[in-house]
């Protein structure tokens, strides 16, 4: 039976977009998954992310189930109100909005909504330049560093800066960052750019209801990374038995007991290869920790991440540096005994702050660009708030999508 079609007033649509957004930053201040929301409301998760888009096929039942599960049912008490004036939804006055205008004599560089992807990025899109988070590394220089921040705050893409900068290739990466502000820094931090071997890998999407099945999607993408380094097989300096070791790897044959050593393994033969020790950056590293809890393999996943990361990170003498990403903070994970030498730099902390989310001045610079600097208040209300450190910053992911489906359409 197909869904029935609901048309909306303009002005109707545009509020039940407001209530949609509201939900989701509610959601992200609140640092619960769209999986436990959806679980906890009893509907499915795709109708809870349409119900963040403020849809209006979805039922009133469905909203109201995901405003108690986010202890906003009381809100519910203003609807169909009188009319006197009070708010219809949870404020007074709503205003609706006027969509700022595109200037056809101007050729604005395209939003970058749901861009990760560095290079891409920095050289295609509006990008706000994040790269002196490379300085105060380089200043620091921790072994390992732990960024912990919320979703939606940038890691993904700091991560692929990072490894776009230390990673040595065959063509020139400088490029990229050359009319950046980390450059600007002078030669003693250009002389780290496209110096070392880099694995990289992210987890953002090991997702399996069962430890099996998130046991496939990690072993797939250190095969991936293994492929990418395929060219090992090649060197005269790779000992034999180490072909041996990545070729089951790439074969898909490897035991549970050699994807645990990965990390070890493979850096040791990127060493071995370059002669300089390689970087390891790991992308939402709790991410199959945290399927784990919610599905009751919690035991099997911790005992295999513990192995797999403390052999790359901790015990590792063939490590330069170590950069993760992740939600929650090490010591969630009181299992995870070989990672005691990390550092962790989380929202309370003022080292790295202004390098994840937007301040107030990239946001009003940003929409001076896109000429909507009118709307500047609309873009605290719906998506400032937040604190790193001492700063007050903006989620950025709100940000983009807010500018690039709500003002620029």
């Amino acid at each position: 039976m197909s869904r029935k079609t609901v048309i909306l007033e303009p002005n109707t649509e545009d509020k039940l977009k407001k209530l949609g957004h509201r939900i989701k930053k509610a959601r992200l201040r609140r640092n619960i998954s769209a999986e436990t929301i959806s679980g906890k409301a009893g509907i499915g998760e795709s109708t809870f992310y349409a119900i963040e888009r403020g849809i209006a096929t979805v039922s009133l039942g469905a909203y109201a189930a995901v405003l108690s599960v986010l202890g906003l049912d009381s809100d519910l008490d203003g609807i169909a109100v009188d009319e006197e004036g009070k708010a219809l939804f949870w404020e007074q006055n709503i205003i609706e909005r006027k969509r700022a205008k595109r200037r056809k004599a101007d050729r604005k560089l395209p939003v970058p909504n749901g861009i990760t992807d560095y290079r891409k990025i920095s050289s295609e899109y509006y990008y706000v330049d994040k790269t002196l988070l490379i300085r105060d590394f380089i200043d620091e220089r921790p072994l390992v560093l732990l960024f912990t921040r919320p979703s939606g705050f940038g890691k993904s893409l700091n991560m692929d800066m990072l490894r776009v900068f230390f990673e040595r290739t065959e063509g020139d990466t400088s490029v990229y960052f050359r009319d950046k502000k980390i450059w600007k820094c002078g030669k003693e931090y250009q002389e780290y750019q496209g110096k070392y071997p880099v694995i990289y890998m992210s987890f953002a999407n090991v997702r399996g209801e069962t430890w099996e099945r998130s046991y496939e999607l990690i072993y797939k993408i250190i095969r991936g990374e293994f492929e990418r380094h395929k060219k090992l097989l090649q060197s005269e300096k790779i000992i034999s038995y180490q072909k041996e070791y990545m070729e089951k790897m790439l074969n898909g044959n490897a035991s549970v007991v050699d994807v645990s050593c990965a990390f070890l393994n493979l850096s040791h033969m990127l060493r071995l290869d370059y002669g300089v020790a390689p970087v390891v950056i790991i992308d939402e590293y709790d991410a199959p920790l945290l399927m784990g809890c919610a599905h009751g393999y919690y035991d099997k996943v911790v005992s295999f991440m513990d192995i797999l990361l403390s052999g790359g990170l901790k015990d590792n003498l063939h490590l330069a540096y170590g950069f993760l990403s992740g939600v929650m903070s090490i010591a969630r994970w009181k299992e995870l005994t070989g990672l005691n030498n990390i550092i962790e730099n989380s929202i309370l902390d003022n080292r790295y702050s202004e390098h994840f989310g937007f301040s107030q001045e990239e946001v009003q610079t940003m929409i001076d660009y896109y000429g909507a600097t009118e709307k500047y208040g609309e873009f605290l209300e719906w998506d400032g708030g937040y604190s790193l450190g001492e700063k007050e910053i903006f989620n950025p992911r709100s940000v983009v999508e807010h500018l690039a489906n709500e003002v620029l359409q």
